[in-house]
């Protein structure tokens, strides 16, 4: 039940703010048919993720695949939720897109 609607979103979301070309993905997509679209993680390791990256037709590509926390070039990576705390991003366009990484602490016995 929940794969299939899994596979039913889509792949990669985009929006224009403050004339800024904006990408939202789980990472770079190598191949949209195939069973797994994306790159590897090495791309990240070896740099070929951020060469690919500077190539595309966006000013900011937004991940989270990597599970850590990095901003280079056009790549913000978002990091995952950890066992006493979260993580997210916060991006805020107004005359400019400014982004800034929030991170949260819980107590998950609450």
């Amino acid at each position: 039940k929940y794969f299939l609607w899994v596979k039913s979103l889509p792949l990669k979301f985009e929006l224009t703010l403050c004339e800024k070309k904006l990408l939202f993905s789980h990472f770079l997509i190598k191949d949209q048919n195939a069973p797994y679209p994306f790159y590897s993680l090495s791309s990240i390791k070896d740099g070929t993720l951020f060469e690919k990256a500077a190539r595309q037709d966006y000013d900011y590509m937004f991940f989270g695949h990597s599970h850590r926390k990095f901003a280079e070039g056009n790549v913000i990576s978002i990091p995952a939720a950890g066992i006493d705390e979260a993580e997210y991003l916060l991006i805020e366009a107004e005359d400019t897109i400014t982004f800034r990484f929030i991170r949260i602490g819980f107590d998950d016995e609450e």
